[in-house]
C-alpha cells in the first residue's frame, strides 16, 4: 500500500476514535527518522536516515491520562498503551514525531 493511502487509514482510524470516545484532543503523529550516516563537513553532501517501527502514532488525550496507539510503515495496528499525562512525555513526544493531522482544528486566525 502507498504511504499517502497508510496515512488515510490512520487519520480514519484517529477520526473514529476521535469521535466515539470524545477525547480532548487527538492527533496523528509520523516518526522522525534517526541519522545513520553523512558525509561532509557542515554543509552536508549525503545524509542517510532510517526510521524503524512503530512509523505511526495516534495520541488520544483525555484529562488524566493519554492513549497511545502505534501502527506500523504499512498501517498495521501495533498495540496501544495508556500512560499519565506529563510534560516529560510530550516533550519527548514533540521532539520525535511531526504531526501529520489533530482534531479539533482550532483557528487562531482573526476574522474567521
Amino acid at each position: 500500500m502507498e504511504p499517502r493511502f497508510v496515512l488515510k487509514k490512520i487519520v480514519k482510524f484517529g477520526r473514529k476514535e476521535y469521535y466515539e470516545k470524545k477525547p480532548v484532543s487527538m492527533k496523528v503523529l509520523k516518526m522522525k527518522g534517526t541519522q545513520v550516516f553523512s558525509v561532509g563537513g557542515p554543509l552536508k553532501i549525503m545524509s542517510i536516515t532510517r526510521t524503524e517501527d512503530p512509523y505511526f502514532l495516534v495520541l488520544s488525550e483525555y484529562m488524566n491520562e493519554v492513549r497511545i496507539y502505534y501502527f506500523s510503515r504499512k498501517g498495521v495496528l501495533l498495540g496501544a498503551e495508556n500512560c499519565e499525562k506529563s510534560l516529560k512525555l510530550f516533550k519527548e513526544v514533540k521532539n520525535s514525531t511531526v504531526v501529520k493531522y489533530k482534531l479539533p482544528k482550532i483557528n487562531n486566525k482573526k476574522g474567521k
